[in-house]
């Protein structure tokens, strides 16, 4: 079964840049609510604590494609060597800032400075298995694997900064982030033999160049990311709401991670193989299944057959957004693939703020009942989008195949006319 992994993890330096990066990301699913629980317990208000969270969040989003960007053009080790250490630097001031009780715009300040600075690795690692296994099968099990620790990370991130912050001390939980970030931020970018290639902007040619959100299958999936991020933002709150309806809160956090412990079984187990089918018809057969599986909510009488449903439906998330990924890949440039990346976690984030606030106002007025409703039309919604969708993603993914056999044949044609000349 892992045979896949073996041979991906055979190519020089594989495994040591994934380590890398996903110690540099473990912070992601951790920094969050270490700055809810830092920030409510040394000043007491959970509105502040929210507000600051928020802007991290905000920052992050807006600031993470200018990034991509910049790293897409310069190389990953030029640009994030110094934004990383800024961010250290920034998280350490915001940290400093709550523990001496400092006036509320430095917290504002040093919140949504920390979030421009802070780098999405769960890209940056890609982008290194994109060009690393560029025109392979092989890259299907290495997206897969990356969304196992993905997983991985949200399941035990948030348990670890609760224990942190609850036992240790409020800032334990954000000084676990400063470290594993540094840590593993710095570690990631002295590997610079598996590093994608820079590719120069004139060296682009007039479709690569053009700005990524002019393409249609980048706004179809920009707009299924943002309804993937709804529900989940949508999700978490409702599931919380449904145990506390039935006086049985403290469960919450372990139904949430059936989700997550099934989501990430199956992207293991889904990228120990070869499927042998198109990207897209998988990403279809992947988005219904999970329509499916959050319409089983209709039938969540009691937590724990909430949960079942939660096991059920995680089951099908993580492959599904592995196909996305081998999507993307295709889509866009190889040169601006971690640009790509970054626009779909921001449209992500940005769903998953939108889910949070209308799922909140739905709750208050019809329950968790209405919440679940919630999350299951926002199910079917992105079962729609694709849809409608499928013909223009499948119409790009064959110009994207075409411009590839193009490119081959020209770099065919140059290394054969020095012998043809002699």
């Amino acid at each position: 079964m892992f045979k896949s992994y073996r041979e991906i993890f055979s190519y020089p330096g594989a495994l040591r840049f994934s380590v890398a990066g996903a110690v540099a990301r473990f912070p992601m699913a951790m920094a969050g609510l270490s700055t809810l629980l830092m920030i409510s317990t040394l000043y007491g208000e959970y509105s502040l604590a929210g507000q600051v969270n928020a802007l991290v969040v905000i920052a992050m989003a807006a600031a993470s494609p200018i990034q991509a960007r910049l790293v897409d053009r310069y190389g990953q080790a030029k640009v994030l060597r110094p934004l990383v250490a800024c961010s250290l630097v920034l998280l350490l001031a915001l940290i400093l800032s709550s523990l001496f009780h400092a006036p509320r715009w430095t917290l504002y300040l040093f919140a949504l400075l920390s979030g421009a600075t802070t780098g999405s690795f769960g890209a940056f690692v890609r982008a290194r298995w994109t060009h690393l296994l560029a025109g392979s099968r092989k890259l299907n099990t290495a997206y897969a694997f990356e969304a196992a620790v993905d997983e991985l990370i949200f399941i035990f991130g948030p348990i670890i900064a609760t224990v942190l912050a609850t036992v240790v001390h409020p800032a334990a939980g954000i000084v676990a982030c400063l470290v594993t970030s540094g840590i593993g931020g710095f570690w990631f970018l002295s590997q610079r033999a598996t590093e994608p290639v820079v590719t120069a902007k004139s060296d682009l040619s007039d479709q690569e160049a053009k700005p990524l959100m002019k393409s249609a299958a980048m706004v179809i999936l920009g707009l299924i990311f943002m309804l993937c991020g709804f529900t989940f933002g949508g999700l978490d709150l409702t599931v919380v709401a449904f145990c506390r309806e039935q006086g049985v809160a403290q469960i919450s956090g372990l139904l949430l991670a059936m989700f997550g412990v099934t989501s990430f079984s199956s992207a293991v187990i889904y990228g120990a193989k070869e499927w042998g089918i198109s990207a897209l018809r998988l990403f279809l057969g992947g988005i219904t299944l999970m329509a499916i599986g959050f319409s089983t909510f209709f039938f969540a009488s009691n937590p724990w057959i909430l949960g079942l449903c939660l096991a059920l439906t995680g089951a099908t998330y993580a492959p599904t957004m592995t196909n996305a990924t081998n999507i993307l890949s295709q889509v866009v440039p190889p040169a601006r693939f971690t640009e790509g990346m970054a626009w779909l976690n921001t449209f992500f984030t940005l769903g998953i703020s939108g889910g949070a606030w209308l799922g909140g106002s739905v709750v208050d007025v019809a329950g968790a009942r209405g919440g679940l409703w919630l999350v299951i039309a926002a199910a079917w919604a992105i079962l729609a989008v694709v849809l409608i969708g499928f013909i223009p993603l499948r119409n790009s993914l064959r110009r994207a195949y075409k411009r590839r056999l193009v490119t081959v044949d020209l770099h065919m044609t140059e290394e054969s006319s020095p012998s043809q000349n002699s």
